[in-house]
């Protein structure tokens, strides 16, 4: 019998809590119940790795608003966070090409 969303959420909670098992042995535990390949996990885990990676960007961005930044600002910060120790030049090849991206984007929207 094929069990529902909240029946395998629930019984993963349960056990959470009762502190039998670890949230990673019991992640283990259902995935291979469910017949996810090792595959699978690891695609699982970017997948997770990258929803972290975004919501510690919404909350960081929701800081800086909070505290009366705006979001160019915190792009700005962020953009030189990540390009830091790197030279103007690749900086700027970086920036064209998100621009040309976006620009590319925004007239494949229009033509829709």
């Amino acid at each position: 019998m094929n069990k529902t969303f909240d029946e395998i959420l629930g019984s993963m909670l349960e056990a959470y809590q009762k502190g039998e098992k670890t949230l990673d042995q019991i992640i283990a535990e259902a995935t291979a119940e469910a017949g996810f390949t090792e595959e699978d996990g690891k695609l699982l885990d970017e997948v997770n790795t990258t929803l972290d990676q975004i919501d510690a960007k919404v909350q960081s961005l929701d800081e800086a608003k909070a505290a009366g930044h705006s979001r160019a600002a915190w792009l700005s910060e962020e953009f030189e966070k990540a390009t830091e120790g790197q030279a103007d030049e690749d900086k700027i090849k970086v920036l064209e090409a998100v621009n040309n991206a976006l620009e590319q984007r925004c007239s494949e929207l229009e033509e829709d």
